[in-house]
This record gives C-alpha cells, structure tokens and sequence, in this order.
C-alpha cells in the first residue's frame, strides 16, 4: 500500500491513546494498592499532549484534516475518560494539558540536531495548522471546564520541565498521574514522591496492554522503571538494570543515547551502567554534572565533554532552574470559569460532528 492512499483519520489518532477502562483498572489497582498515599481523594493528572499529538507529525500516512476540531475534542473527551474512571474510586481529578514542541533553543545549543526529525516535521504547515488551531482552541475552551488547565510553552521548555515545576508550584501532597508515550518524563517517577507513569500502549487487534510505573515507594519500582525504560531497545531486553538507580535515567541516555530526542548512542548500555554503579554503589544517589566532569576515573572511559553537553539537555534537574528564570514559568493561571450557557454554546458550534462529553466532565 503507498502513503499516498494510506489516510488515518485525526479522530483515530486521538482516541486510540485512551487507555481502556478495564485496564486501567488492573494498573491502577496495582500502582496505589498498599502505599501511603492508597486512601488519597485527589489526583493531578498531567497529560503530555506533544506525546498525544506526535503521530500526527508523520511521514508514513496522510491524516484526514476534514474535520480538525477532532483533535481538541478528542483531548478533552480523553479528560472526560479519566475523571470517569477515577470518580468510581472516589478520586477527584484535576487535569493539567501540557503542549511543547520540545525544541528549546536552550537544547538546541547544547546538542546539535536535538529533536530535529520532530523538529523538521513540525515546520510543515499543514502539520503547523492542524496543531496550531486545535491549541488555540484549547485555550479557549479549558477555562470553561472544571479542573482542566492547559499550558503551552511559548519558548518550547520540554514538556517534563514545565511538569516539574507545576508539581513544585503546587507542593499540595496529592499524587500525580503522567500519562505520556515519551520517554523523557518517566525520570519525573524517579525525581518527586507520589508520581507514577501511565504509558499507553495497543497491541495487533486493539489488545490493551498499556503500561503503569509503579510510585517509586514501591519494592518492584526499579523493575518496572527500567523494563519500560528499554521496551524500545531490543538488543538491550536482556541487561539488567535493577542495580542501577532511576535517578540517573538521564545519565543513562547521555551515555547509551536517546531516540525520543534523535540523541545517538556513544557507548553501549554495558559502559553507562559500570559508570553509574562505580559512582552509586547501586545507591539511590543522583550523580550531578559536576561530579562527572571531576572524576578521573570516569574520563578514562569516555569522552566527559561530550557526555556532560548531552546531560544537560536530558536532566530535568539541570534545565528547571534555567526554565524558572524565564517569566513563562510564571506566566500561567489555572482558572475556572462557570458559565454552563457558553460551554454549551461552543460545543453546539464547534464540536457538532464529535461533542464535548460535558456530562462527564
């Protein structure tokens, strides 16, 4: 079959990445069952919307743009989903939908070519448009809805750096949900208590086997870290990583590269989990910068310039304080505005074909 003739719908795209209720509710039961945080009636989910959209970038099919509302729809119908799902269990949710390109200037200096496929793809205008209109929409809409904020970066921070600093902001102890098919905010699991990670994931015939990292209190947190972290590296499926701590996820693909952001592998992963165990001791210490310019140890194996560049695009850590600085960090404001007539008024207008699933919201 050419590309020519292969045509995905946008609504496809969009409700494919919904986890199915009865999975979650095997995932969930797992991840928060016998934890401290097991009895919480309050949620903040953060849905990554540059992993949401990502397949609309593609080389491979053409998408059906008839109806481009779809996109923004199917967003908020997936909030919808969620706060279903998580109303059962007496869990109120409050959503936050998160837009970046993930092409930061402050990255792009440190690594040539960082993210550049997404990048390139992202300048074409048909793609610009689709993505360009359903974000504006978006920002006209979630200030009508109940606990659904969205942010989108204006200078293009990665999406976990905006994360980081809302769950810091907010320092309210209620427990985050991420729910992204990219990589680069697993470490987040790692970084702040109370955090886990949905990963949704579609096997041949629709077979829901989407993936939940448990909270990093949890005595399997380091196995299901890492067997997700390498889900996407065949040849690596065998190594074992359970000695190494998640803190140091981003260390880890500074060494052995990182294909979410075109980062290409330097060493193998044998070489990045000797580095990090002969600094840790298997320990759950996170190894800064510095300490891997100032170890001799380290320069003997491999090339610490080139390493430490490629760290610092990759470690939420180093790039939040740089993030903070900028004055759209600050910039944002969670509202919630009732006016039920309005809200009804655009779904009517815009949404005819597909419709807002406001009783759920």
């Amino acid at each position: 079959m050419s590309n020519d003739n292969y045509m995905v719908d946008l609504s496809a795209i969009i409700y494919g990445s919904y986890v199915k209720m009865d999975r979650l509710q095997q995932i969930v039961f797992d991840t928060f069952s016998n934890t401290s945080i097991a009895e919480a009636t309050h949620l903040n989910i953060f849905i990554d919307l540059y992993s949401t959209l990502h397949p609309i970038f593609s080389e491979h099919y053409r998408v059906n743009i008839e109806n481009y509302t779809d996109v923004t729809s199917g967003i908020i119908n997936m909030c919808a989903h969620y706060r279903k799902f998580f109303k059962g269990l007496g869990v109120h949710t409050t959503f936050y939908l998160i837009y970046s390109d993930n092409t930061c200037e402050f990255n792009r200096k440190f690594v040539a070519g960082y993210n550049d496929r997404f990048y390139r793809k992202s300048q074409i205008k048909m793609f610009r448009d689709i993505i360009d209109n359903n974000l504006d929409l978006l920002s006209i809409l979630c200030p009508y809805l109940p606990d659904i904020h969205f942010i989108k970066s204006i200078n293009n921070w990665e999406s976990s750096i905006i994360i980081a600093n809302i769950i810091e902001t907010l320092n309210n102890g209620c427990p985050n949900l991420i729910i992204s098919k990219d990589l680069y905010p697993l470490q987040l699991c790692a970084l702040y208590p109370w955090t886990s990670y949905l990963y949704p994931c579609k096997q041949k015939g629709g077979i829901d086997s989407s993936i939940m990292v448990p909270l990093n209190e949890k005595y399997n947190f380091r196995d299901e870290f890492w067997k997700l972290y390498i889900k996407d590296k065949p040849g690596e499926l065998k190594t074992d990583l359970s000695l190494i701590s998640p803190l140091n996820v981003s260390l880890l693909g500074a060494i052995n590269g990182f294909n979410h952001r075109d980062i290409k592998l330097l060493y193998n992963i044998a070489t990045a989990k000797k580095i990090i165990y002969g600094i840790t001791n298997g320990d759950d210490i996170k190894i800064n910068i510095y300490q891997l310019t100032n170890d001799e140890r380290i320069s003997k194996i491999i090339n610490i310039q080139q390493v430490e560049s490629r760290l610092k695009v990759l470690d939420v850590c180093f790039g939040l304080p740089y993030y903070k600085q900028d004055p759209e960090s600050t910039g944002y404001k969670f509202i919630n505005i009732e006016d039920s007539g309005a809200i009804n008024k655009i779904n009517s207008k815009y949404f005819e074909k597909n419709p807002l699933e406001l009783q759920k919201i």
